[in-house]
């Protein structure tokens, strides 16, 4: 009797924890900007069309895979110049930082993300917040003392900047005070942002 072909063999279909796992891989490599947004776009739909293991490894072989990307976002962004966060159906909250980057990326793809500065160390200087939002939702606490501009794309989503414990025209800010540019594109997203005086 003759043996079948290894290639003939059916393929294992992938179990949700290999799909999830999968879309969790594509997550991280496009917020380390290794896949452009229209790659990224099409890996996930190919996710959810692939039929086997081996389609799903095929999305995913040309990137290197470093550290995890769950504990990542457990624990904190790593220290630069520039980083970025990215929700992909998923909302990310609790994410802690120390000092702020002078360029911090914001990629919400279908998710949530909700950030606490109030205690981040801003520097003098302009830091730029790039935001890069799909159906999604962005809500960001800032201190007082930083001044915000708002620059960028926003199309069919709110935007609302709130201050919290304060009156604008009453807080003096010194000519050196921080800004935070706020960049980038949104497309039905909602943006909140939110000034809170410390006591």
């Amino acid at each position: 009797m003759p043996s079948t072909p290894v290639n003939a063999l059916p393929a294992l279909r992938p179990a949700p924890e290999v799909r999830d796992r999968t879309v969790a891989l594509l997550s991280d490599a496009y917020a380390r900007d290794l896949l452009t947004m229209r790659e990224f776009e099409l890996r996930m739909e190919a996710v959810y069309r692939a039929d086997s293991v081996r389609d799903l490894d095929r999305l995913t072989t040309d990137l290197p895979h470093i550290g995890n990307p769950e504990a990542q976002l457990a624990s904190g962004l790593l220290g630069g110049a520039r980083q970025s966060l990215a929700a992909t159906f998923s909302a990310v909250e609790d994410v802690h930082i120390t000092v702020m980057p002078t360029l911090f990326e914001l990629r919400a793809f279908f998710g949530s993300i909700e950030l606490d500065l109030r205690h981040t160390i801003f520097h003098a200087g302009i830091t730029e917040i790039h935001i890069d939002a799909t159906v999604g939702n962005i809500e960001l606490v800032l201190p007082a003392h930083v001044v915000i501009e708002r620059h960028g794309e926003f199309v069919f989503s709110s935007y609302g900047v709130k201050n919290k414990g304060f009156e604008p025209a009453k807080l003096y800010l010194p000519p050196d005070a921080p800004v935070v540019r706020l960049t980038g594109q949104t497309f039905m997203a909602n943006i909140e942002i939110k000034r809170v005086l410390m006591k």
